[in-house]
């Protein structure tokens, strides 16, 4: 079964992504700080991550966040002991508007390693579809 790690600080709408990728079949890992995630990856094996490109607590934005995620699993070595490739397919997000929005969020971490960008929200539809177009490549 094809397992996808998300990365999402707001539990509402990640609990939602999680529900409607299990009801797609998919194994479906959640969490909410990057520091998490990569600890999980480093001793579980996942086949796609999507990302929130920034993590918020209690309102403010935090490092512990989606650049922070996909800059570690890019930056993992060859020889690393983790069961993750380097070249796992990313696909990152943002809801965040203004400055920090789509165009700097999605393009930063598209500079950094992410495969596909989405703005939140979006519907399961066109979810499903990157990611089925990530995971054939």
């Amino acid at each position: 079964m094809t397992h996808i790690l998300i990365l999402e600080d707001d539990t509402d709408f990640g609990t939602l992504m999680t529900e409607g990728l299990e009801n797609a079949g998919y194994k479906v890992s959640l969490f909410d700080r990057a520091s998490k995630a990569l600890a999980f990856m480093s001793k579980e094996k996942v086949d796609l991550v999507i990302s929130d490109v920034f993590v918020e607590n209690n309102g403010e934005l935090i490092p512990d966040g989606g650049i922070t995620l996909i800059g570690g699993i890019r930056a993992v070595s060859q020889y690393s002991s983790s069961p993750n490739d380097r070249n796992v397919p990313i696909i990152a997000m943002t809801g965040r508007g203004g400055l920090l929005g789509k165009e700097f969020g999605l393009a930063n971490a598209a500079g950094i390693g992410a495969d596909a960008g989405l703005q939140k929200p979006f519907a399961q539809p066109e979810l499903l579809e990157v990611i089925e177009r990530l995971l054939k490549r």
